[in-house]
């Protein structure tokens, strides 16, 4: 339901920084739905939600670095 409120805003769609947010955001609405309905169940929705924010910082956080400036 948030997902059909907020994609008409944006004519050519939403930018991809939003787009990442609407995703996100529907993974948590769809795991408080499933949870209304079989508690337990949306753990694995929950793990994905947190992979989606996860991987992209913890690859920022450990991509290789070079010891020193100057080589």
């Amino acid at each position: 339901m948030l997902v059909g409120l907020v994609l008409p805003l944006w004519e050519d769609g939403p930018p991809v920084e939003a787009s990442i947010s609407l995703v996100i955001a529907g993974l948590l609405l769809k795991a408080r739905e499933v949870h209304a309905g079989k508690p337990g169940v949306w753990f694995p929705l929950l793990l994905t939600g947190i992979d989606l924010v996860a991987w992209p910082v913890l690859g920022w956080w450990t991509a290789p670095r070079r010891p020193y400036p100057w080589t």
